[in-house]
């Protein structure tokens, strides 16, 4: 079994209307995905990181 933590906001008014975005860390490696789609999550989630904005260093990762 594998462990996530995703973190999930919709866009304010300011931004795009549509869409979900957020961050994901998987625990055991500690690699985090900012995505901006929700198939880029799905993709992280599904071990396909090929292509997307990966990160090991917690700081790397902006919350709002």
């Amino acid at each position: 079994m594998e462990t996530f933590v995703v973190r999930v906001w919709k866009p304010g008014a300011e931004d795009r209307p549509e869409g979900l975005r957020g961050t994901a860390t998987h625990l055991g490696s500690g690699v985090s995905v900012v995505y901006t789609e929700p198939e880029a999550l799905i993709r992280f989630l599904a071990g396909e990181q090929q292509g997307l904005r990966t990160t090991t260093d917690p700081l790397d990762v902006k919350q709002r």
